[in-house]
């Protein structure tokens, strides 16, 4: 019997270029160095590009994360704390 497995599955925007005290309730900004964190169960393990199709977004899956490089993104982006 085959089990259904559950799970959160997150899409990030991390950029080097966005402060948390640059958010607040209305804010606008524009981010031109964007990277595309998609996390299973809070645990980063894609890197994604954003693709814009007929007034769609899709989340494109470039690269599957390595253990080192998943705990490295956790790390600058604090997931997982």
């Amino acid at each position: 019997m085959e089990k259904e497995i559950y799970l959160s599955l997150d899409v990030i925007l991390g950029s080097e270029e966005l402060y948390l005290n640059q958010l607040s309730e209305g804010s606008e900004f524009e981010i031109h160095n964007q990277e595309f964190v998609i996390t299973v169960n809070n645990v980063p393990y894609y890197k994604g590009k954003l693709i814009k199709k007929d007034g769609v977004s899709i989340i494109k899956i470039l690269k599957i994360f390595s253990d080192r490089e998943s705990s490295n993104v956790s790390e600058k982006y604090y997931l997982g704390v």
